[in-house]
């Protein structure tokens, strides 16, 4: 890992926010941020949809808590993440996983893994890491010292704003309307089920596997979809099919391994209402606040 990243990310301390994280190398910054923290006892890890959770939510100290959540995230963003803390003096003592139905889904690219580099081989469970150049890496906002009181919650939310401990602040845009079928269906991305990729169900196990033998309790959900959303999909009976698939194998994946698990796919599982939504599948913080509540206790 480069030392000037390392540095950086050291900087980055409580009090601050890093703007427009997602125009910068949103994948190094959490790889070096979890080189350098304290090593946190939660760690939350998936894609966009789990960013909101925040200390305040899963009511953990601070400096306890970490969001390692990442754009598009995948199975191997998950492996070169925890291959960083399982190098740390302790591994964290709950892992909290959002995972998105298609996570699975071998027709829906999920390349953004790619932009790793310089890992060759993730950790003793993951697969080899192709390496390609990544976009330049992250510049704090705070720039001089500048601290996070000198920018509101809604101003940190436009920018795009990521606090130390990982989150995002909650937004303030109102929720998409959804109530026509082609607005909903043009925001899911189920698995067919001639698509589903065993090999990354594969590569899952095998981490949770590695951090159970590093006695980390894991807790997994699917998240949920917006209802107008989840009606549309659940029309078609092979996106219904391919949905109660996903949530079958990994229910049974966490029996066989001790892992806590629930799917939310549903909204009424939770449930979430449908002003609980930035859009078809990224709930607002009330609703991810009782689904990680729920899980957690």
């Amino acid at each position: 890992m480069h030392q000037g990243r390392v540095r950086a990310a050291a900087r980055f301390v409580p009090g601050q926010v890093l703007l427009d994280y997602r125009d910068r190398d949103e994948r190094r910054f959490q790889q070096a941020r979890l080189a350098v923290i304290a090593p946190p006892r939660l760690v939350a890890f998936g894609s966009s949809r789990v960013m909101l959770v925040s200390s305040e939510m899963v009511r953990a100290p601070a400096g306890t808590f970490y969001n390692a959540g990442l754009s598009a995230a995948s199975v191997e963003d998950f492996i070169v993440l925890w291959s960083v803390l399982e190098r740390r003096e302790r591994p964290p003592e709950t892992a909290l996983f959002s995972i998105d139905s298609w996570a699975f889904n071998r027709s829906h690219p999920q390349a953004h893994w790619l932009e790793w580099q310089d890992e060759s081989t993730a950790s003793s469970t993951g697969p080899a890491m192709d390496a390609r150049r990544s976009a330049p890496w992250w510049t704090a906002c705070s720039t001089g010292g500048t601290r996070a009181r000198s920018f509101s919650p809604t101003r940190c939310s436009r920018h795009r704003s990521r606090r130390s401990s990982g989150s995002v602040p909650a937004s303030d845009r109102g929720a998409r309307s959804l109530r026509t079928r082609s607005s909903a269906t043009s925001c899911p991305r189920v698995t067919p089920p001639a698509c589903a990729d065993a090999r990354r169900a594969g590569r899952l196990e095998l981490l949770w596997r590695d951090m159970r033998a590093r006695h980390v309790r894991l807790i997994a959900y699917v998240p949920p979809y917006h209802p107008v959303v989840w009606r549309e999909l659940t029309r078609d009976r092979r996106n219904r099919a391919a949905l109660d698939e996903t949530a079958a194998f990994l229910g049974v994946l966490a029996r066989s391994m001790d892992v806590r698990f629930e799917s939310f796919a549903d909204p009424a599982s939770v449930p979430c209402g449908e002003d609980e939504f930035l859009d078809g599948s990224h709930a607002r913080d009330s609703c991810l606040r009782r689904i990680v509540q729920r899980m957690l206790s």
